[in-house]
């Protein structure tokens, strides 16, 4: 759960983050050429439209017939302050302005503009409505699009100099590491380690003792021991993995929870006891704003005016209760098949160099099957990456 929380704690996001690509005229210049495409081409604007699922009136109406003109609103914003809808949308747009314009074979539209309808076909009418597309568009996006920014709750100044002593040794244990030979045995490196740490053990032991401060790793005369060389060396491959494997896995598990704020999923229908789902949008917000902030989705709370709309068995449920349906579909086994589907697809959300390399911090057999990550090595690796015990 402190994982969880922990994705959602004080992001701050500012204007130098934004996208440099995304403006009000690029905007404009986006819709009105597909909007003078589709007018010009009616007949087969409308096969094409409904070959996509949609037709131009659900498209269009979220930004020709909103007198409140959010969307283009959204990118005339200044001072400091950066809304979290505001950060999203850019970035979704960031992601069609980038997309092949270029006319297809066979086709009336193009990719950017396929990606566009896409994206307009999950953003509703109201205020409310087009805030939860904006958001569930962002999570569906490529890391390359998202923000790469600091996630971690703020530390006191005695956490800071912990962290900091722990920075340090890691540091010393990469640069000792560089010098082992490849094909050496954990057991011969450990041997290495208490000696050279021993020799220097006054220069040292600031900042390896945060990390192995168990009597057990220490010898009667206060020098390390084996074990504690063990330790040492299981915490650096630990803090590899983390700096490797953090962001695409925490996106992978964001994406998975965020999917449950659908509106109009599984868990909603139990929470409501209603299987045709009306409102999904508000519904979302509302178990946002209850449970948000509990699992890693947003910390924040949104106002909406539309909860006339919300179904009574949804709103009598208390928080516990609430919380208590979510994680019976986000179990563990649930993490564990996402990582696992994640890792082994070939669509470029972990890297070929990234697979590598935790074969190299997870060298089991059982963690493995062929090139492939088994369930035992999904589950490990989120044990070490604290979001499973």
């Amino acid at each position: 759960m402190d994982t969880l929380k922990s994705m959602s704690q004080a992001s701050i996001i500012t204007r130098a983050d934004l996208p440099s690509n995304v403006t009000a005229e690029a905007f404009d210049k986006l819709f009105n050429d597909l909007k003078n495409k589709v007018e010009n081409n009616t007949e087969a604007a409308g096969i094409a439209l409904n070959d996509l699922g949609t037709t131009w009136n659900v498209i269009q109406h979220p930004i020709s017939d909103d007198s409140a003109q959010l969307l283009k609103g959204l990118l005339n914003m200044s001072g400091e302050h950066v809304s979290e809808t505001e950060a999203k949308w850019k970035a979704v747009l960031s992601n069609i302005l980038e997309k092949d314009n270029s006319k297809k074979e066979n086709k009336l539209f193009t990719e950017q503009e396929e990606v566009f309808i896409a994206t307009m076909m999950g953003i509703q009418n109201c205020d409310g409505g087009k805030a939860a597309g904006i958001a569930s568009s962002y999570e569906l996006l490529d890391s390359k699009y998202r923000y790469q920014i600091n996630l971690s709750k703020p530390l006191s100044a005695m956490d800071e100099e912990t962290e900091s002593k722990k920075i340090k040794a890691v540091a010393f244990l990469k640069e000792f590491m560089k010098g082992q030979p490849i094909d050496a045995s954990t057991d011969a490196i450990a041997e290495k380690l208490v000696k050279h740490v021993n020799e220097n053990l006054n220069e040292l032991s600031i900042i390896i003792v945060p990390w192995i401060e168990d009597d057990s790793f220490w010898t009667e005369e206060y020098a390390l021991n084996k074990l504690g060389a063990l330790e040492l060396l299981k915490i650096v491959n630990k803090e590899e993995i983390k700096s490797v494997f953090s962001q695409p896995i925490s996106q992978a598990i964001q994406k998975l929870i965020t999917s449950q704020f659908s509106g109009t999923n599984a868990l909603m229908k139990e929470l409501t006891k209603v299987d045709d789902i009306k409102q999904g949008s508000h519904l979302s917000i509302y178990l946002k704003n209850l449970i948000g902030h509990l699992v890693g989705v947003s910390q924040n709370v949104t106002f909406d005016r539309h909860t006339t709309v919300l179904y009574d068995e949804l709103v009598v449920r208390d928080r516990d209760n609430v919380l208590a349906l979510f994680f019976k579909y986000v179990t563990p086994e649930v993490m564990v098949n996402e990582i696992t589907r994640v890792f082994n697809d070939d669509s470029g959300e972990i890297t070929a160099e990234a697979k590598s390399a935790l074969k190299i911090f997870l060298p089991d057999d059982k963690f493995w099957n062929g090139t492939s990550l088994t369930k035992l090595g999904a589950l490990e690796l989120l044990r070490t990456l604290e979001f499973v015990a």
